[in-house]
């Protein structure tokens, strides 16, 4: 009698007992990854759909960093046209050394040559967005003529933005010299 362990025929096969510890351990791994990655999945587009905040607030910290750039090239530049469109008819322009000027005697001060900003290279800023409100605090190294005396100054400075009909604009400026 051929042993139990041994199927019948030519070539003789044994019979192995099922490695289902094996195989259901293999199996088990499989649906654990994939119930992971399912979960995973699942979480990442609840944070996604629940937050749509985080992506709007990023695009507006880009708008806002990007603004200010433009808007320190325009002021070296001269370019009124730039600057009559991102400065706020409420502007209150302060600067470090008190001078304060509305939008119009800001532009009529770099229009006329009163101020001549040669370079403004800045350091650093921290863009604070709250809703359409936008707050910059930052550090730029500015040089220029101001009443026909050159400067060379460093500031801190903090500006306000704020959305008006999907477009930003500086309602308020105040630096200080560091």
């Amino acid at each position: 009698m051929p042993s139990p362990l041994w199927k019948p025929g030519k070539n003789p096969t044994p019979i192995l007992p099922k490695p289902s510890g094996v195989l259901l351990k293999r199996k088990n791994n499989r649906q654990f990854k994939m119930k992971t990655q399912h979960l995973s999945a699942i979480f990442f587009f609840l944070v996604i759909w629940s937050s749509p905040a985080l992506f709007s607030q990023s695009k507006a910290h880009r708008q806002i960093a990007q603004l200010e750039l433009r808007r320190f090239e325009a002021m070296t530049q001269k370019d009124i046209p730039f600057l009559e469109k991102v400065l706020s008819d409420k502007l209150t322009y302060s600067h470090s050394n008190g001078l304060v000027e509305t939008k119009s005697e800001h532009l009529e001060n770099i229009r006329s040559g009163g101020i001549v900003y040669q370079q403004l290279e800045p350091e650093k800023n921290n863009i604070k967005v709250f809703g359409r409100t936008a707050v910059v605090h930052g550090i730029v190294r500015v040089r220029g003529i101001f009443k026909k005396k050159h400067f060379k100054i460093r500031l801190a400075y903090t500006d306000v933005y704020i959305k008006r009909k999907g477009k930003w604009r500086l309602v308020a400026w105040q630096s200080t010299k560091l």
